[in-house]
Order: C-alpha cells, then structure tokens, then sequence
C-alpha cells in the first residue's frame, strides 16, 4: 500500500542566517508549501541559539532550504589552503569566525587582492564571501557551511544521496525581482533604522503577493511582516520564494558550469550568466 501512494514532497524553507545568533539576533526561519502556483508559508520563527539552528539542521525530514549565506569560497582559495568545498567549509567552522577571518585578511589574491568574488558574487553585485567586517560575511560561512554539512546535508551543485538539499539564497535579489526596482537593495538597517525603508518593505511584501518571476505568489503572510527595520523575517520569506523556484528545476537553480568549489546562489536572474 505504501508503493501505491505518491512520494511525500519536501518541505521547503528560507533562512535568514546570522554568525552570532541570539534572542534580540536570532536565525530567522520560514516555512511553506507549494500549491500549484501558490506558496503558503505555513512557519515563521526563530532559532535563537546553535543548538536550535544544529537541531533543524539534524531533522531527517526531507527538505530543500535557502541559506543566505555563502556554501562556497572564491576558486583561487582551493589551491591556497589545499582544501575542497567541503573540507574547507569543515576547517572555518574548526577554527571559529575570528581566526577564519584573519586567515583570509592575511591572504593576497594574484593581483595583491584582499576580497576575492565568484562569478555569482559578480553578478548578483553581492559582497565578496571573504569579507569579514561590516557585512560579516566571512564569519557567516564560517559558522554555517560546516554546519550544514557536517549535519550531512547535500550542497545543491554536489550530486549525491541525501534527501535534505541546501540551497544558496541571496534575498536582496527577490527584492529587486518582485519590485521591479534595483533601489529596493536599500530596505532593512539593524543599526539606524531610516524613514524611507518602511514603504520599500510594504513594496516588497505588495510584490510578493503578486505573480513575478519566481512562478509563485505568496500566501498567508502576516500583515506586520514589513514592521521590522532589521528585515529578518521578510528576508527569510525572501528566501523561501527563492527556495521555491529552485525545488522545481532538477539543476536546483544552480548554472551551468559552475564549479564545485564556488558553487552559486540559486536564482533565475543569474542562469546563464554565471558559468565557468
């Protein structure tokens, strides 16, 4: 009886990720379920601690989630530290966020570079994944990519067995998608929330709710969700549409070309753009 009925679908989720996660700063996680060109985010919370992000993490269900943080480094680091995607990620997260970035800050690229990109950094205009101050985030994939694979899930770009896919969101683009507006980068500050911020979150949260290029309007969400000046919540839900877009596609949005030690965040507007 249980061959006859139809394969359970994976839940799918976005996370807005953070390298210190904390009550007032926590890991901010959303949830849902596609419904034919619906997605009905169904869970909005928080993960406030590592032991709340390893926990969801540890959860065999299947899954494909969206982490906005970077699951790879720039290609010349692999000849650097002598290292694949994989064992890298293993060796930031052994050494912590703070001896993590003063490796790469004693690093030199070939040109005497101190930020190296990818090809997907290049194109979504998105910080170097070797920064680690201001914008940390170094630090994030130092706390996060070895998690994640240390909990045995599967890279999006990797073949291989395990039924829980991580995926690489970058939100910022999804805000520029479903508004039609590059300006709309400029949404969230935890610092120093600023006046005109709010209305681009109402835009944002308006243009989720209408068809855009992700191939889903979303539903069910909370009429606050563009209250917060840090954003956490809408970027989670960001990337959770993200998420959404690539659960459908058997390259998980990832480009042709890619290479493994890079890989690329998952997103239509960069599909051919970003090959090797």
């Amino acid at each position: 009886m249980d061959r006859d009925r139809p394969p359970r679908p994976p839940l799918l989720y976005g996370l807005d990720f953070t390298s210190a996660p904390s009550r007032r700063k926590p890991i901010t996680l959303a949830g849902g379920r596609i419904e034919g060109g619906r997605l009905i985010l169904e869970r909005l919370d928080t993960l406030p601690d590592w032991a709340a992000f390893e926990a969801f993490l540890d959860d065999p269900a299947p899954k494909i989630a969206g982490f906005d943080l970077p699951l790879g480094m720039p290609l010349p680091l692999r000849e650097h530290f002598g290292r694949d995607t994989a064992a890298l990620a293993a060796h930031a997260l052994e050494r912590g966020p703070i001896a993590w970035v003063g490796e790469l800050r004693r690093y030199r690229g070939p040109n005497g570079e101190r930020e190296l990109f990818r090809p997907c950094d290049r194109a979504a205009r998105a910080c170097s994944p070797m920064k680690g101050f201001y914008i940390p985030v170094a630090r994030m994939y130092a706390q996060g990519a070895g998690r994640i694979r240390r909990a045995g899930w599967r890279v999006a770009w990797e073949p291989g067995p395990s039924e829980r896919i991580a995926v690489e969101a970058y939100p910022a683009l999804v805000a520029e998608a479903v508004t039609g507006d590059r300006s709309f980068r400029s949404y969230k500050s935890d610092t120093s929330p600023r006046p005109d911020h709010r209305p681009r979150r109402e835009a944002i949260v308006a243009g989720l709710a209408r068809p855009n290029a992700y191939g889903f309007t979303v539903e069910n969400l909370p009429a606050d969700l563009a209250n917060d000046p840090g954003a956490d919540r809408l970027d989670a839900v960001l990337a959770l549409l993200q998420t959404a877009w690539a659960s459908g596609r058997t390259d998980l949005g990832v480009p042709p070309g890619t290479d493994p030690f890079e890989g690329s965040i998952s997103d239509p507007a960069l599909l051919g753009t970003v090959a090797a």
